[in-house]
């Protein structure tokens, strides 16, 4: 629905990118740094449970390029998370719907192939949440789908699962 909408910006939009990430974020709770290191290759479909490797970050290096550091925000953050139906559906379905994937094997590249940084997809966010038209989704951001996800895992299970998950 918002990939029809007409934008300012002329550049097309990434084939269901940003879609993918937010379900993505809503099944897991990621943090943006996490989500934006993610590889195809720390993603399991083929298991009875589908899973999700959370081993690393994106970090800007000294010249200022964003790469990916094969570390997460703590060494507790190091996990593998299970994927909900709704999130493997949308994984897949974008990953069916891409040319290639680029040689840092990123799930969530630039146009270019590079690792996307924080500020850009922020920036990519806040532009999809404006072409609400009947629903205030202002107060919807990155970190609010984490708490989302902390507030559900909490009232199905308890806090030591919610504090797992995050």
């Amino acid at each position: 629905m918002w990939e029809s909408k007409p934008r300012k910006n002329t550049r097309p939009w990434p084939k269901l990118r940003i879609g993918a990430s937010i379900d993505l974020m809503l099944g897991t709770g990621l943090r943006i740094g996490e989500m934006l290191a993610l590889r195809w290759s720390d993603l399991n479909f083929a298991a009875d449970n589908p899973t999700v490797t959370v081993s690393g970050t994106i970090v800007s290096d000294v010249g200022g390029q964003v790469i990916r550091q094969p570390l997460t925000k703590s060494k507790t953050s190091e996990r593998v998370l299970f994927l909900p139906h709704f999130t493997v559906a949308s994984l897949l379905g974008y990953w069916h719907e891409l040319d290639g994937t680029p040689e840092n094997d990123a799930i969530f590249p630039t146009a270019v192939g590079t690792r996307l940084d924080r500020s850009n997809y922020g920036a990519r966010f806040r532009e999809v949440r404006k072409l609400s038209i009947d629903v205030d989704l202002s107060w919807v951001t990155p970190h609010s789908l984490r708490d989302t996800v902390a507030t559900n895992v909490y009232r199905t299970s308890d806090l030591q699962h919610a504090s797992s998950q995050l």
